[in-house]
């Protein structure tokens, strides 16, 4: 980071972690202002290294976009955990640090003799969150999960079934979610360990977070009911416009709003009468809802959007990634912000979720994610058992394995 008085300067974190989930936390926490050590594997490596998407067939691990995504502005060192001298080295790495996040099966840093007793008893301040699908502890504890499996364990594919059968809600909200508590939870053990110099180590589920978020539907079954209350306002629902899968997204609440729909759409004689009281509306939302219908398939969503808006109707595109990526609203508060990569230039991706007054930098672009051991020498030399033999040997099986498929598995 180029600016020294950003929130978290100072924070060192040492990141296991892999995927989405953890590697995401710590992308927050480095756009604030850590630095953040990403201890990576060569064979297996990171996941999103090798899923890309990437821009031409070479495939080269150092330009997958997912990767690039969740860990811009990190460093990267390549250990072998299953080696006993680069598992020493990680812990050396890891007990310089203040925070430690980890994504491995519960046992898995243990395995490795990273454990967080073995940490703390050289680092007593350390904070350390471990991240699994279902915690380390219970008869689930053992089992992996990515991505939809959490989604569907703790009920949100069935809320999107719309009366069908429960369907994958399309993004990674599951890990998303975690990232976000992990990176909130290792700051408050942060504050108590400035306070007492007592470090913590966290459990953090996966599922939990994302029933943490669920809470109308929980609600509803304490209180008995079956199903979720039927809507209690109409029209509300998504409609398809002008174009291959364009959608626009309406939501009426009010009388009023719906007098100014009514009026938008030419005062058809079909909207008058019982559904000029929103009972009536939605008594009959499905035959509402097909007039609607007939009606957005005329327009443009983004058009349309600004019609509705104008007359005080409360509607929005129902967007899909180009749609996003492209919107002009997004693009003017660095929502969707260009990537300062040289390996892929003019990349657009997601920015932070919030917007720091203090520091505007942070909206203007992206910083590059680290290329595969790109730090091996930075972090490496001087370390005990780093030997410069020995990181130009991860050095040089860094690069072989970043070329693609060629290089992959050495």
């Amino acid at each position: 980071m180029t600016d020294t008085n950003l929130p978290l300067r100072g924070l060192k974190v040492a990141d296991f972690s892999r995927v989405v989930a953890g590697p995401y936390s710590t992308y927050l926490l480095a756009r604030m202002g850590a630095e953040v050590i990403k201890i990576e594997g060569v064979h297996p490596m990171d996941h999103t290294r090798e899923v890309g998407p990437y821009t031409d067939a070479t495939m080269d691990r150092n330009r997958s976009g997912y990767f690039s995504a969740v860990n811009a502005g990190k460093k990267s060192v390549t250990l072998h955990l299953s080696d006993p001298v680069q598992s020493a080295l990680a812990l050396e790495i890891a007990v310089s640090c203040d925070v430690v996040v980890e994504s491995f099966l519960a046992g898995g840093m243990e395995r490795f003799g990273l454990s967080y007793e073995s940490m703390s008893a050289r680092n007593p301040s350390l904070v350390m969150v471990s991240c699994s699908g279902f915690g380390r502890t219970g008869p689930m504890a053992s089992h992996s999960a990515y991505m939809n499996t959490i989604a569907a364990f703790v009920g949100l594919t069935s809320l999107n079934s719309n009366g069908g059968f429960p369907t994958p809600i399309g993004a990674t909200f599951s890990d998303l979610v975690a990232g976000t508590s992990i990176a909130y939870a290792a700051l408050l053990a942060v504050r108590r360990a400035k306070a007492t110099s007592e470090g913590a180590h966290i459990d953090l589920s996966m599922a939990e977070t994302s029933m943490a978020l669920m809470g109308e539907p929980f609600m509803a079954h304490f209180a008995g009911e079956a199903e979720l209350p039927a809507p209690k306002h109409a029209p509300r629902n998504v409609y398809r416009t002008q174009g291959d899968d364009k959608w626009i997204a309406i939501s009426v609440r009010t009388d009023e709003q719906w007098a100014k729909l009514v009026n938008t759409m030419g005062n058809p004689a079909w909207a008058d009468g019982e559904l000029v009281a929103n009972a009536g509306r939605v008594a009959r939302r499905s035959e509402i809802d097909a007039h609607i219908s007939e009606w957005t398939r005329n327009f443009d969503n983004f058009q349309l959007t600004e019609r509705l808006q104008a007359a005080g109707v409360p509607a929005v595109p129902s967007s899909d990634p180009e749609d996003v990526v492209q919107n002009p609203h997004f693009r003017a508060r660095g929502a969707m912000a260009p990537q300062d990569y040289a390996l892929e230039p003019g990349r657009i991706i997601p920015n932070l979720p919030w917007h720091f007054a203090a520091h505007t930098e942070l909206d203007a672009s992206v910083p590059p994610p680290p290329q595969l051991g790109e730090h091996n020498e930075e972090l490496l030399d001087g370390l005990p058992r780093a030997s410069a033999d020995l990181i130009a040997h991860l050095s040089a099986l860094a690069r072989e394995a970043a070329r693609g498929p060629a290089g992959h598995g050495h």
